[in-house]
């Protein structure tokens, strides 16, 4: 399609667009070297009149690809592969959601997706919501109760710093209560980190009955690699360095650091 043709989606989208993000810096370079490849289509719908509803001729707004969109459009390509399927509002963003499931997505950003999609159909459960994208009921009610996590928790999240898993973990955990466990959600793999929380109910609802706001947990033992371990760990660290496409300095400083701690820690005896 001419690209002058397609524009941006006003409806709610799972992802927002990130024009300073590296996916986004490296999509444009991408484009800009190879050009915008045919096998990798954005998904559009034909425009209609909000109002009226009737179709607009010729025009289109995207269901998926906004950052490739934009990317192409940066470069000054005058065309770009697209899948044309007429589809309602709710369709569009169920396509939408399955779409992006094939990407990185955070949690908040699904969180506020949902959120948003159950406010634009209030006539549908949460159940139905949950068949109609295929997901797990009880996911998506975990989903929904993100806002549960402390401002502290959902940064952490955000920042890849707490496994998604963990993150949910944590919501079980009341917020007042959450910063005396994030430590130990980013250190501990997941399935330890539920029986840590386990062992801590009981202190949690003392805590609660005596309305105090914090609570002292156990030590825990550190998670402990063998040399070997570390030492694979090391090679992949700098095979990803050597063929990484980093832009960015802090990017390359936090990637080149984990090589350097990794080195350090091999010369100790």
């Amino acid at each position: 399609l001419p690209i002058k043709k397609v524009q941006s989606l006003a409806l709610n989208k799972i992802r927002e667009f990130h024009p300073d993000s590296e996916q986004y810096q490296n999509i444009k370079r991408s484009i800009a070297k190879n050009g915008f490849y045919a096998t990798c289509p954005i998904y559009v719908r034909p425009l209609r009149n909000p109002e009226t509803k009737e179709i607009i001729l010729d025009f289109y707004e995207i269901c998926n690809g906004n950052h490739r969109f934009h990317a192409a459009l940066e470069n000054g390509l005058k065309e770009i592969p697209c899948v044309i399927e007429d589809m309602t509002d709710a369709e569009m963003q169920v396509r939408q959601y399955q779409l992006n499931e094939s990407v990185p997505t955070t949690l908040s950003e699904k969180h506020n997706y949902f959120k948003h999609f159950l406010i634009n159909n209030p006539h549908m459960t949460q159940a139905q919501v949950a068949e109609m994208h295929s997901i797990n009921p009880t996911q998506l009610s975990a989903i929904l109760r993100l806002s549960k996590l402390s401002e502290d928790a959902k940064k952490l999240v955000d920042t890849d710093k707490i496994r998604p898993t963990s993150a949910l973990v944590l919501i079980t955990i009341p917020t007042e209560f959450q910063k005396d466990f994030l430590e130990q959600a980013m250190t501990m793999p997941t399935n330890q980190f539920v029986e840590y929380v386990k062992e801590h109910r009981d202190k949690i609802k003392k805590a609660q009955a005596s309305g105090n706001e914090t609570i002292e947990t156990t030590e825990f033992p550190p998670e402990l690699k063998s040399k070997s371990e570390i030492v694979t760990k090391l090679n992949c660290e700098r095979d990803l360095l050597e063929v990484a496409d980093i832009a960015g300095v802090e990017e390359y400083a936090k990637q080149s650091g984990r090589v350097a701690v990794l080195e350090e820690i091999l010369s100790l005896d």
